[in-house]
């Protein structure tokens, strides 16, 4: 924490003169001045927006208008809240949804009056305020626009990436209240949207300490669930300008572009422009982005924007970046965060998706994680790294390998160096719980899920990519019978899916008859049906810690590092079990043939109440998962006790080895107890019957 407090620390900083400025209060004036010349300052003199522009698509009709400012009901306020994210906080003040969900029956009444005063009166009580196309059809559409890109004898063509420098602080609210109005959208609704924009006030945290806040002028909240609506309605204002080109005879679009009027691809602040490789038709689509510019003041980043050319003369290429004052870029490049390529991806062009895995687990290693820690990080942040690529490319076998090898590598030693330790094959911790395996996704089969969902929307979905690939591609054939070898190695590498899909018994009729398409039953599909392993129920229905549970897990697995097999390997030299001394350390030894750790488990069936003794290893887990069939307590409170025995019988078997530390079983049977109560206190219906085992054996 100190490390990043210092590298958080602004301790000088260079104004817009050149000069560096070092004193706290400088410093402090120096940011306040640029965040309010950026956000607290509006434009008093603007172009009037077009009326004519919103002539080329619809706008509301009268139901539609009656519908938005249809009378707002209690019950529907409670409906909103309850449909937000527990862990969404839907104002300043740090509470998550969850709270307001639990304590709704004590501030439900007070949200619900601040909500219908909104409604009712078209202003905000300011105590309460502080502070489209998919990706995928994006990605798909500009592959297959630069995929004629580099070859030769190609015609004239060119494409503009324009950053549009600070997208959201820079749209004026005068803009986004006229698209509103010109929209049809009824003047009651456009009060209550241009009251939440207006209503904003912002503080800026400097070395954290928090200003005082100012008034917003113009802007849209980033992280504001309604804000990327209001933004997707200020750029709709341009794709109806870009609609106009068709019109003038000067104007040529792009090959292959002129059937669909296909001019740009956007999402939020990044944009593609698409036109013929000439000097009119580039000057024509640039100054249809500066007048809306002009209107909007969303202007480009020059800095962070290119042009790309292909079949143009050199000197039309210097006259064209001259006019625009863009940089020449080249081929490949990234969009929306991911490679855009000619050809096939490479490993090189992925390297940052595995350089942001690998950042972040240097973070964590100074943790004291435990094996199950890092499980649930793997499954929870590691592999939602990769989750966005997956849904877009058929991602390299040597690549999911790498991510599987850096996963593999976190788990079983907490870092990133190359090491072959690994306790169970990576490809059986990907199996189900009841299979023996951690249910960690195999990121292969995912994969191929997440591409299926692509050809389902080609058999089902009318979009602008889809009736792409049908209009170039298909041509009236079936999916199933085309392979479309003239498309981008994108949509190529997505058809080869078929296979797989096939392969988990479906086909395209099956695929058309689905209204909605879940990755994870078609994930369930592609994998199969596992055998089950007869000692599932004590580590899928156990309550007790996972950390428990994930060693119990490599015990019925017989993968702990006993002295058996470290004798084998020719790591040590002394076979005997650290506990007794008396005979080989081995798995069937060790729980509970030792008679330290049978002293343990005798001690503990006794306080169960149950009358026998220990028996061998293989046998104690066929008796539990027989003894646990179904979901009565005395079951469930055996499951949490084998697993708390085997994992500190195995913590102590570490500590006597590693630090020399020794404790007397007793010690030892009173810390599991303990640990079984506190644990088993957690679920309700299980504290029966611990109060019932309230005392030590």
């Amino acid at each position: 924490m100190r490390n990043r407090g210092a590298q958080n620390f602004i301790s000088k900083l260079m104004n817009n003169q050149g000069v560096w400025v070092e004193k706290k209060a400088d410093i402090k004036e120096e940011i306040l001045t640029y965040y309010k010349s950026l956000l607290g300052l509006a434009n008093t003199l603007l172009p009037v927006v077009d009326p004519t522009v919103f002539l080329n698509g619809p706008t509301l009709n009268r139901s539609q208008q009656l519908a938005l400012i249809a009378p707002i009901t209690r019950q529907e306020i409670n409906t909103a809240i309850q449909q937000i994210d527990d862990l969404k906080a839907p104002g300043g003040d740090g509470f998550n949804s969850c709270f307001f969900k639990k304590a709704w029956t004590v501030v439900g009444e007070d949200i619900a009056d601040v909500v219908m005063h909104l409604f009712d009166s078209g202003t905000v009580m300011h105590f309460f305020d502080s502070g489209t196309m998919v990706i995928s059809d994006n990605m798909i559409l500009s592959h297959e626009l630069v995929k004629g890109y580099g070859r030769k004898g190609i015609s004239a063509r060119c494409i503009l990436k324009v950053d549009m420098q600070k997208a959201y602080d820079s749209v004026e609210w005068v803009f986004v209240e006229h698209v509103l109005v010109h929209l049809n959208f009824p003047s009651k609704f456009v009060k209550w949207v241009m009251e939440c924009i207006k209503t904003v006030s912002y503080s800026v945290r400097i070395n954290g300490i928090g200003t005082i806040p100012f008034d917003a002028r113009r802007g849209l909240r980033e992280g504001d669930l309604v804000s990327p609506f209001q933004f997707v309605l200020v750029m709709d204002y341009f794709s109806r300008m870009l609609k106009q080109l068709k019109k003038n005879p000067l104007f040529k679009h792009h090959p292959r572009c002129a059937k669909m009027n296909l001019v740009h691809l956007g999402f939020a602040d990044d944009l593609l422009l698409f036109c013929r490789g000439d000097q009119k038709s580039v000057s024509l689509l640039y100054k249809c982005f500066l007048s809306f510019s002009a209107v909007s003041v969303l202007v480009a980043n020059k800095d962070k924007s290119s042009i790309y050319f292909d079949g143009v003369k050199d000197d039309q290429q210097q006259f064209i970046m001259e006019e625009l004052g863009f940089p020449k870029g080249e081929m490949s490049f990234r969009y929306l965060g991911v490679p855009l390529s000619t050809k096939r991806m490479t490993i090189a062009q992925c390297q940052p998706l595995l350089e942001k895995m690998l950042g972040r687990i240097p973070s964590w290693t100074t943790k004291f994680l435990s094996y199950s820690g890092r499980v649930q990080l793997i499954k929870n942040v590691l592999f939602s790294i990769q989750v966005f690529w997956s849904q877009l490319f058929v991602l390299p076998s040597k690549i999911v390998k790498m991510i599987e090898a850096t996963c593999r590598r976190f788990l079983w030693i907490g870092g990133t160096e190359i090491s072959k330790k690994a306790l169970l094959a990576w490809d059986k911790i990907c199996l189900p719980l009841t299979a023996s395996g951690l249910n960690i996704l195999d990121i292969r089969t995912w994969n191929r899920a997440a591409i299926s969902k692509i050809i389902w929307n080609i058999c089902k979905k009318d979009k602008l990519w889809v009736r792409w690939i049908h209009e170039f591609y298909m041509k009236g054939e079936q999916v199933w019978d085309i392979e479309p070898k003239q498309a981008s190695w994108m949509v190529q590498k997505m058809f080869k899916v078929k296979k797989y899909i096939e392969q988990a018994g479906l086909y395209e009729d099956d695929l058309m008859s689905m209204p909605k398409f879940s990755i994870k039953k078609m994930y369930l599909l592609m994998r199969g049906v596992f055998t089950k392993v007869p000692w599932r129920r004590m580590v899928c229905n156990n309550y007790g810690a996972p950390k428990w549970i994930f060693i119990l897990r490599l015990a019925a697995h017989e993968r702990l590092y006993t002295r058996d097999g470290l004798v084998k390997w020719g790591v040590t030299k002394n076979p005997d079990c650290p506990l007794c001394q008396n005979g080989l350390e081995t798995i069937a030894h060790l729980f509970f043939q030792c008679t330290y750790s049978t002293i343990v488990w005798r001690e503990l069936l006794k306080w169960q109440g149950i009358q026998r003794l220990p028996m061998e290893w293989t046998q104690e887990l066929q008796l539990a998962n027989e003894h646990g069939k179904g979901r009565n307590n005395k079951a469930e409170v055996h499951r949490m006790v084998m697993a708390a025995s085997v994992y500190h019988i195995w913590i102590e078997r570490n500590n006597r080895i590693f630090q020399q530390k020794t404790r007397d079983p007793a010690i030892l049977i009173r810390q599991i107890i303990q640990e079984v109560f506190y644990r088993g206190h957690l679920k309700a219906r299980l504290a029966y019957r611990l109060e019932q085992l309230n005392f030590y054996p």
